[in-house]
């Protein structure tokens, strides 16, 4: 999982000596810092079932009430995702771009045009409704099957089970959400300064940083460590102040998720009392994005 944020926005800096790259001191910074997404497809793994495939929900399947599943009444969204005809076709979820990203910053810049500075940021990558689904709120769930239908593999088999204990049966309906992050990290940067860049008042630089992440995603909040690249310049307004322009890679280690939001394994049972024994099920899940 990576973000590749652009960003301009104004730094102030306390400094010493003439309005150019050789000034030193501590400075803070903010800066406005939209993101573009790179996110892979999405794997999903349980400890005792063997999940052939995660499937997304149909866009022309409906709700049996229109009118409360409008109102996003809980059980109309409940009673539309515990039917497996109702998902069809591999889930591949997309995200919007972070146009909310923001970050903060403060450091110290030495005479000889090094600078560590401490940042935080925050970015926010809304989940899409990618299958245009009719029923508000529902194209949030997808299904991962333990079962599929011969000559089939993107629908659920969905014929009754021989008895309780047969899991291959199950299919579990798990809820995603937009993924955000929350990253402190510590860049080491370096400034570079050219007389064919003005008297000093432009000075290109580049950085590099690690620290850690805390990532929400399917609803489940893990902190990874992180590391970025970034590269941009700066341009001296006075010897305290500079607006500044760049672009970075910033990217968490470890895109795994362990034991996410459950909303229900739903198992295809012969009778009544066996169906609603399904609660009883438990197992560990692991999320990747590839």
């Amino acid at each position: 999982m990576a973000f590749i944020p652009f960003y301009s926005f104004a730094q102030v800096k306390g400094s010493e000596g003439s309005n150019n790259v050789n000034n030193h001191g501590f400075y803070i910074g903010g800066q406005y810092k939209p993101g573009i997404g790179v996110i892979g497809d999405l794997s999903v793994k349980a400890d005792s079932i063997d999940i052939k495939a995660i499937l997304a929900l149909k866009a022309d399947a409906t709700a049996e009430d229109p009118v409360a599943a409008d109102k996003n009444t809980p059980s109309e969204v409940s009673k539309f995702i515990q039917k497996p005809g109702n998902f069809k076709g591999f889930y591949k979820p997309t995200y919007n771009n972070s146009f909310a990203g923001f970050s903060g910053l403060i450091g110290y810049s030495t005479p000889n045009g090094v600078r560590l500075e401490l940042e935080g940021s925050f970015e926010n990558f809304e989940l899409k409704n990618s299958n245009k689904c009719t029923l508000k709120n529902a194209y949030k769930y997808f299904a991962a099957a333990a079962k599929l239908k011969d000559g089939n593999n993107d629908e659920i088999d969905d014929a009754a089970a021989e008895n309780n204990e047969n899991h291959n049966k199950y299919y579990y309906v798990i809820k995603n959400s937009n993924i955000s992050a929350a990253a402190t990290m510590i860049n080491l940067c370096y400034d570079f300064t050219s007389d064919a860049l003005g008297n000093g008042e432009i000075s290109p630089y580049l950085c590099a940083g690690v620290g850690a992440s805390l990532v929400k995603a399917l609803n489940m909040p893990h902190v990874k460590f992180s590391y970025q690249a970034k590269a941009g310049v700066n341009y001296f307004l006075s010897n305290s102040v500079a607006i500044f322009a760049d672009a970075y890679y910033h990217a968490t280690h470890d895109n795994t998720f362990i034991t996410p939001v459950i909303h229900k394994p739903i198992k295809f049972a012969n009778n009544a009392a066996q169906a609603a024994d399904h609660n009883k099920f438990t197992d560990d899940h692991v999320m990747k994005f590839l």
